[in-house]
């Protein structure tokens, strides 16, 4: 039953001849290209993955720290007191 299977030497070839050694190193050549390639997907993807885990802690650090009505909306203390003075200055 495995003879049936397996190619003739006729369509297979020869082991030492030139299609057999062709076809060799094209796998070799588009291995070349595909494992880099791959290599360089999964470092993105280790890289995205820190961002987002450093992202995480930021945040969860950032709302544990109790906010003042004025940091919640975006506004920090020195700002808020350069705008009064602006506002004290223009309407003098």
């Amino acid at each position: 039953m495995m003879a049936l299977l397996m190619a003739c030497p006729v369509c297979f070839g020869a082991a030492d001849s030139e299609q057999v050694w062709a076809a060799k190193v094209g796998v070799l050549v588009l291995l070349g290209f595909i494992v880099p390639l791959l290599v360089a997907i999964a470092f993105i993807a280790r890289s995205w993955s820190r961002r987002a885990r450093a992202l995480a802690e930021k945040e969860s650090a950032a709302s544990h720290q109790p906010q003042s009505a004025q940091s919640f909306l975006g506004f920090t203390q020195k700002t808020s007191v350069v705008s009064a003075r602006s506002a004290v200055d223009l309407k003098t």
